[in-house]
C-alpha cells in the first residue's frame, strides 16, 4: 500500500479549506430557517439549551478559542464566551460565520508553529495540558462542526424542514456513498 505524506503546510492548508467549506454550509443552512426554527428546542420550548441556535454557537465557539490561543500555542476550549445573541439572534449568528470564515482565510500559516498545548476540558482543579498540533487541531474541529450539524439535521428534521442529504454528514462518508454510487450499490 502506497501512503500520500503531505507537508505539514498542505494539510494545514487542506484543513482549513475543508473546515471553511463545513462552515460556509452552515452559514447557508443558517439562512434557509426562520428566527423560530433557530431558537426551538427539542422539547418546543425556547431556551438556550438544545436549540439549534445553541448548537451553532457551540461550533463558532470551539473555532473561536482555537483562533485565539493558536497564536500563543495553548488553546483552551473551556474558555468559550457562551454569547447567548449567537443562541438566539439567527443574524447575529450568519454574520459571526462569515467573520470567522473570512479569518480562517486569512489565517497565516507560516505565523504559527505546528506544536500546540490544549487544556482538556473539566477534568479537576489542576492545570493540566495536552500536547497537539495545529493539524489534529483543525481535523478535531471539522469532526466536532460536523457533528454538531448532524444534531441539527436532526431538530430540523423533526420540525418538518427539509435538510440536504449531505449536511452533518462526514467528508468520508460522503466519499464512501460516492464510491457505493459509482459501483451501482
Amino acid at each position: 500500500m502506497v501512503r500520500k505524506t503531505l507537508k505539514n503546510t498542505d494539510l494545514k492548508e487542506l484543513l482549513l479549506r475543508s473546515l471553511n467549506e463545513i462552515l460556509r454550509q452552515g452559514k447557508e443552512m443558517l439562512k434557509g430557517i426562520d428566527d423560530h426554527l433557530y431558537q426551538k428546542a427539542e422539547d418546543g420550548a425556547f431556551s438556550k439549551s438544545g436549540s439549534v441556535g445553541s448548537h451553532f454557537r457551540h461550533c463558532l465557539e470551539f473555532i473561536g478559542c482555537f483562533l485565539s490561543g493558536v497564536g500563543e500555542g495553548r488553546v483552551d476550549y473551556d474558555r468559550r464566551e457562551r454569547n447567548v445573541r449567537l443562541d438566539t439572534k439567527r443574524e447575529y449568528a450568519i454574520t459571526e460565520f462569515q467573520r470567522t470564515i473570512r479569518t480562517l482565510e486569512e489565517f497565516s500559516l507560516l505565523e504559527t508553529g505546528n506544536s500546540l498545548l490544549v487544556r482538556p476540558e473539566e477534568i479537576g482543579s489542576e492545570d493540566i495540558w495536552c500536547e497537539s498540533s495545529i493539524e489534529r487541531e483543525l481535523e478535531f474541529l471539522r469532526s466536532h462542526t460536523v457533528h454538531h450539524y448532524a444534531l441539527i439535521a436532526f431538530k430540523l428534521r423533526a420540525s418538518g424542514i427539509e435538510i440536504p442529504d449531505d449536511f452533518g454528514v462526514a467528508p468520508s462518508t460522503l466519499r464512501f456513498w460516492e464510491r457505493e454510487i459509482a459501483v451501482g450499490l
